[in-house]
């Protein structure tokens, strides 16, 4: 029986799901947010300005979507107050209420940006999680945040100087960027090892590609971005489709179409050099254009069965959670990466 790995229903929308406006340390109003990406493509903007959470339901219309977040941070003490020394865990936290404005770890003393307490009412109330530096204290605001119906997403850890001590203990994370653009351009590119390492310790977390946009003109905007499939531009529809993970993360190739039959996996996408499908273990299948007779592929197939028979033996007992992961390369050095499918999701 064939079964298709995203959703058959609905389409594809091109979403940046971190944004800084003027609310905090942005160089562009919402407004001006909603402008310049939907003249670039995009349907939806996750507006995540740091440490205060403003719903733009005002910005929302039949052609765009305004995603109600924010980017809380806990920071380790900074050493003589220089802050390119520092650890810091970034977490975006996009809301199911897109009304909501008070969130777990919100208080007016960790807002840094004098702008920003502008934007402070009496409805966002303050709440008791403490920002330190472990991750028992951020697993807490997680644990809540959770509870409360937002998803987190885990920010630029290569950025923010963290190696695995910093993250084996995560709980509670839907997401991980493995692409952030503006990170990227100054110099810190991030890659996809928070993301395999939470995956191999059986947190199954969604990649994201992302802006992280705070420039007034375009240099660090439209380079990384999710495609999320959803039946409508609705924001109950959209919020359910992050909750399952039905998109991919990407810096330019695009995924049309995945689908597994009888053991055989089919991807089908813009043209790339290289298809690489990962699993929990070393085992990995890869096709590259040399595989094609020197032509970009747009459309390969892996047969795996035999993998899919040693899961299904159970013999392994490292294996915390089987599953598979699918990224292609395009012939610039781009990528685009989906999701973690488990067995139960590739088996009949």
């Amino acid at each position: 029986m064939k079964k298709n790995l995203f959703s058959d229903k609905g389409k594809f929308f091109k979403a940046n799901l971190h944004m800084h406006t003027t609310i905090s340390d942005g160089g562009l109003t919402p407004q001006e947010v909603k402008q310049k990406y939907m003249e670039h493509g995009y349907s939806i903007v996750a507006f995540t300005d740091h440490e205060i959470m403003v719903p733009h339901n005002e910005l929302s219309d039949e052609n765009f979507l305004a995603i109600t977040a924010t980017e809380l941070s806990s920071n380790m003490p900074c050493p003589e107050r220089n802050f390119v020394f520092t650890k810091c865990y970034h977490v975006n936290l996009y809301s199911k209420d897109r009304n909501r404005s008070d969130f777990p770890g919100f208080k007016r003393e960790y807002i840094w940006l004098k702008n920003t307490l502008d934007y402070v009412t009496d409805d966002m109330k303050e709440n008791p999680e403490v920002r330190v530096y472990n991750q028992d204290a951020v697993n807490t605001i997680l644990a809540h945040a959770k509870e409360q119906g937002f998803l987190a997403c885990l920010n630029h850890p290569i950025w923010s100087l963290q190696d695995y001590t910093d993250i084996h203990k995560l709980k509670n994370l839907w997401g991980v960027e493995v692409f952030n653009y503006g990170c990227y351009i100054s110099g810190n590119e991030d890659t996809t090892f928070a993301f395999d390492n939470l995956l191999r310790l059986g947190q199954l977390v969604v990649p994201i590609a992302s802006d992280d946009s705070h420039s007034p003109v375009d240099r660090d905007c439209f380079g990384g971005w999710s495609m999320i499939k959803a039946k409508s531009l609705d924001y109950d529809e959209v919020f359910s489709a992050l909750e399952k993970g039905d998109m991919y993360a990407s810096n330019g190739p695009e995924f049309y179409d995945i689908y597994i039959e009888d053991g055989i996996l089919t991807v089908h996408c813009s043209p790339v050099r290289q298809i690489v499908v990962n699993t929990e273990r070393r085992k990995a299948f890869c096709k590259n254009k040399f595989d094609n007779e020197g032509e970009l592929i747009t459309k390969m197939q892996f047969d795996l069965n035999a993998y899919i028979d040693l899961c299904k033996e159970k013999k392994d007992v490292i294996t915390k959670t089987p599953y598979i992961r699918i990224r292609v390369e395009d012939d610039m050095g781009r990528h685009a990466w989906t999701r973690p499918y488990t067995l139960n999701e590739i088996v009949d």
